[in-house]
């Protein structure tokens, strides 16, 4: 959880100065996910391979490799940033830890 709260927060400062389209400001989203790769190794003193980090993300290391080459681009991730830079702070750490919870129970299910 701590990881998707840092990266959150991390973009939530970020679309002042740069950007994913906010404001008027744009980023690319390969470049969020490699900003983003870069502070979860950063929180856990290690290096992260990208097959890890597709593996944590639930998809192929082609599809990750392909979003950080900006050859595709994960739609779902576009509208969740969008809707996520209308909230305050407090508001995303809430959805973040509701999503943190639910996929904890989750996994202890499975």
């Amino acid at each position: 959880m701590v990881y998707i709260y840092t990266s959150l927060l991390y973009l939530k400062i970020f679309r002042y100065n740069t950007s994913i389209d906010i404001k008027g400001i744009n980023m690319k989203l390969s470049q969020i996910l490699k900003k983003t790769h870069t502070l979860i190794e950063s929180k856990e003193i290690q290096n992260i391979s990208q097959q890890e980090m597709a593996n944590r993300l639930g998809v192929s290391l082609r599809t990750y490799t392909e979003w950080l080459r900006d050859v595709n681009q994960p739609l779902a991730m576009r509208a969740i940033l969008d809707m996520l830079s209308q909230l305050n702070d407090d508001d995303i750490v809430r959805i973040v830890r509701t999503w943190e919870a639910r996929k904890s129970i989750s996994n202890v299910a499975e």
